[in-house]
């Protein structure tokens, strides 16, 4: 939630996404996320990491 754009709902989707389907490997794995596009991903890209 301390990421620009993300607020607790978003969260808690990318949340239940890894304990579905594990680690994300990219970071346009959030793009399965509901609530994340490309803009949001723009602005976090610095921001996160992918193993």
């Amino acid at each position: 939630m301390t990421l620009p754009g993300i607020g607790s709902v978003t969260a808690q989707r990318i949340l239940a996404l890894r304990e579905q389907l594990g680690a994300f490997h990219y970071i346009e794995d959030l793009l399965h996320v509901q609530g994340i596009g490309e803009k949001k991903i723009d602005a976090i890209y610095d921001l996160v990491y992918a193993e």
